[in-house]
């Protein structure tokens, strides 16, 4: 885990969750599951509310991912959400990893609770 004491279960835990992210990525950004939805969604007439419901959010978490657009568009968002999602892995290691300490006079602290 990030949280780990040894530096190289943390180091593998960060690769393992920028994985992990790109994966998740380019699953919600498949062509064929997106056109396999719409499918079903045409042909299915006499779904469930709760169906019917689950169907949408499938369709549109696909179309907020940017499967409507063009495939050059799509291919930009697809790298700009991996950098996304590598950025931010760093940015916690780095908060993980950060030993940076605060000192503090008495009177700077007035106000605050002594706990």
């Amino acid at each position: 885990s990030m949280a780990s004491t040894d530096k190289a279960v943390r180091d593998a835990a960060s690769a393992a969750e920028v994985e992990i992210d790109a994966f998740d990525i380019d699953m919600g950004m498949r062509e064929d599951l997106y056109q396999a939805a719409l499918q079903y969604q045409r042909k299915a007439e006499t779904l469930e509310p709760e169906s019917k419901f689950f169907l949408e959010r499938i369709i549109s978490d696909f179309e907020r991912n940017g499967l409507k657009l063009p495939t050059e568009q799509r291919n930009k968002i697809k790298e700009i959400q991996k950098q996304i999602s590598e950025k931010c892995t760093k940015f916690q290691q780095s908060l993980t990893e950060c030993v940076t300490t605060l000192t503090f006079a008495r009177d700077e602290l007035a106000g605050m609770p002594d706990d």
